[in-house]
C-alpha cells in the first residue's frame, strides 16, 4: 500500500531486502558508493564462495539493499 501521510513513528521493514545482481565488481562498488551516502553498511564489499564482489546496504531511506556480481565458474 502507498500512501503520501505517514505517521511519523513509521519505520521501513528491514525484512525485505532488494538484491541486485550486476556484471562486474566496478559496478557493485559504484552502487556502494551510492548507497553508503547517508545510508548503513552491514558488510562492506568483499568476496564469497558465491560472489566475487557483495555487500549489503541500508539506505537512507531504510530499503536493504545486497548487491552482488555473479560467480563465475572457474
Amino acid at each position: 500500500m502507498m500512501a503520501d501521510n505517514l505517521d511519523i513513528l513509521f519505520r521501513p521493514s528491514t525484512a525485505l531486502s532488494l538484491t541486485v545482481t550486476m556484471s562486474r565488481k566496478e559496478e557493485v562498488l559504484a552502487a556502494f558508493e551510492v548507497l553508503e551516502n547517508g545510508g548503513e553498511v552491514i558488510y562492506p564489499p568483499h568476496s564469497t564462495t558465491y560472489s566475487s564482489c557483495t555487500t549489503n546496504v541500508i539506505d537512507r531511506f531504510g530499503f536493504r539493499w545486497v548487491i552482488m556480481t555473479e560467480q563465475t565458474e572457474h
